[in-house]
């Protein structure tokens, strides 16, 4: 289990440095352990989930793929599902995984307009 704090924490953990750079799912279960302070494998999954259900369903963010190949320029790729659906796969992906995600594994999270105002309001000068 974690608190709303905690989940809070990690939220805005993520949105300030999203400010910076695009999400990989790598980096969600990184902020769950080194923020959320969760160890366990399984505990871990589910505060990442809980992440991006909240950080999805607010449409702070929207879930895509970075893909880096000779038929597009690298960048950020929107799935242009709904946040309920992006929420479905992602889960599902990550429980067939059967592991934490490494780099480039899954998803990526790119902040929506709401998200860059909400993480300008976080970041400290």
């Amino acid at each position: 289990m974690y608190s709303s704090n905690k989940l809070q924490s990690c939220i805005d953990d993520l949105l300030i440095g999203g400010l910076d750079d695009w999400i990989p799912a790598a980096e969600v279960a990184s902020v769950a352990i080194t923020v959320g302070g969760k160890k366990d494998p399984d505990e871990v999954r589910e505060l990442s989930f809980a992440i991006i259900r909240k950080l999805l369903m607010e449409k702070l963010v929207e879930a895509g793929d970075y893909i880096e190949d000779e038929s597009r320029s690298a960048g950020f790729y929107p799935w242009g599902l709904s946040p309920e659906a992006s929420v479905v796969r992602i889960e599902k992906e990550w429980i067939a995984l059967g592991r934490l995600p490494n780099l480039y594994e899954i998803f990526w999270l790119s902040l929506t307009e709401e998200g860059k105002k909400r993480a300008r309001l976080l970041k400290p000068d």
